[in-house]
């Protein structure tokens, strides 16, 4: 150990009661930062989860020209199911499982009351392999090949309609050749979506029924695709593009849900605003504390440069101090928010209600090595740079002088 970081840590227990308020400041503002930050990172990682795992996938694959006419879901824009075409995608390095879906607009009824309905037709067999959380909020009985006429649809379309597990109702809608068919189905089970609209207007049956009510044998109208790494959805899609050519068109979820990024960003903007405004006011304790220091220590300052010993020297203790006390508060402060998250994670999190929805989130906070560097530079620059002036203020004495003062 150097003698000036010798005495840089010797310093440190001068002034015991002063030190540990500034080493408090500092791991207050780190703790708050880091509380805050692992939370948000839960909200983020259980909004994309909702999507990901459970309601759009990773990856869609759909015909040419089809995303932009999503809105209307133009049935005309079909695929086939392929067996080669799966296989293609499969292929591809990253993904991990294919579905082949259908999604489609409707007409809902229960006898004597109806309302219009954003279907899908799902493949019961693979749903969990590539939307692993699909059935996490299904209240009664999922989509199954055991119930090949039984239908989920959202909680809230159920209620509108009163309808309860068990009920028949009868689904409306416009064929690929604009002719009307309907089919008899049964209700299952139902659903609680984190989106309010889809719980008003989705219901969801098995995919050989759907093509039935379509006229749509051996056809779908998108592949979910599922990949290995969610980090490496947009190298996945890129290789998609690449294997499949000009005919089809790959769409992240990020493409498919654009409000969630945004939802996403802005939060990362906020947590901006408050980590920096929790820094600034521990690093003002800082230089506080830089300043009495130097002015009690004038004396002391002043024998220091009388034996020799150099002015950035001087100056560049007073810097070691201040980061040393910046890495002792933030040490401590990320050790405490490390023991909070790891028990909240360990009790499986806890509920949140968010506007506007109907279920409320599970979130488990995280933190991410990224959030916890950052947080732990910017306290420790922040007290350097808090400390320059005093520093400046300590190396400029003149011996003389400071020896004089009282």
């Amino acid at each position: 150990m150097s003698p000036l970081l010798t005495l840089a840590v010797r310093n440190l227990t001068r002034s015991k009661a002063r030190n540990a308020i500034t080493t408090g400041a500092i791991l207050f503002g780190v703790a708050v930062s880091l509380f805050l930050g692992a939370r948000i990172k839960g909200m983020q990682n259980a909004a994309v989860d909702d999507v990901v795992e459970a309601r759009v996938g990773a990856i869609q694959v759909h015909r040419r020209g089809y995303f932009d006419l999503k809105e209307n879901q133009p049935l005309k824009l079909d695929l086939p199911r392929d067996t080669a075409l799966e296989a293609k995608l499969r292929a591809v390095p990253g993904v991990r499982e294919v579905m082949p879906r259908i999604a489609f607009s409707g007409q809902v009824s229960n006898g004597s009351r109806a309302t219009l309905v954003v279907g899908q037709g799902v493949d019961p067999a693979r749903e969990l392999d590539v939307l692993p959380l699909a059935h996490r909020e299904v209240h009664g009985r999922p989509v199954s090949a055991d119930a090949p006429q039984g239908a989920v649809m959202g909680q809230e379309l159920a209620s509108a309609l009163e309808l309860k597990p068990g009920a028949s109702l009868v689904l409306q809608a416009t064929t690929q050749k604009n002719k009307e068919n309907a089919l008899d189905l049964d209700l299952v089970g139902t659903v609680i979506s984190l989106n309010p609209q889809e719980s008003k207007r989705t219901l969801s049956l098995p995919l050989a029924e759907a093509q039935r009510l379509l006229r749509m044998d051996g056809r779908v109208t998108e592949y979910v695709v599922a990949v290995e790494d969610r980090d490496e959805v947009d190298a996945v899609a890129a290789r998609l593009r690449a294997a499949l050519g000009d005919t089809y068109e790959v769409h992240t979820w990020a493409d498919l849900r654009p409000g969630v990024v945004d939802r996403i960003r802005t939060q990362q903007v906020m947590l901006t605003i408050i980590v920096g405004v929790c820094i600034i006011l521990a690093v003002f304790g800082v230089a506080n504390a830089m300043w009495m220091s130097v002015k009690e220590r004038t004396r002391e300052i002043g024998t220091m440069l009388a034996v020799g010993i150099r002015r950035w020297q001087v100056g560049g203790l007073f810097l070691l101090e201040a980061a040393l006390q910046a890495l002792l508060g933030g040490v401590l402060g990320a050790g405490l928010v490390f023991a909070q998250v790891a028990v909240s994670a360990a009790r499986g999190g806890f509920q949140m209600a968010m506007p506007g929805g109907t279920a409320p989130y599970t979130i488990i906070p995280a933190l991410t090595p990224r959030l916890l560097a950052a947080v732990l530079l910017t306290s420790t620059l922040g007290a350097v740079v808090a400390a320059v002036f005093p520093a400046l203020r300590a190396a400029r004495l003149h011996p003389v002088e400071a020896l004089r003062s009282l």
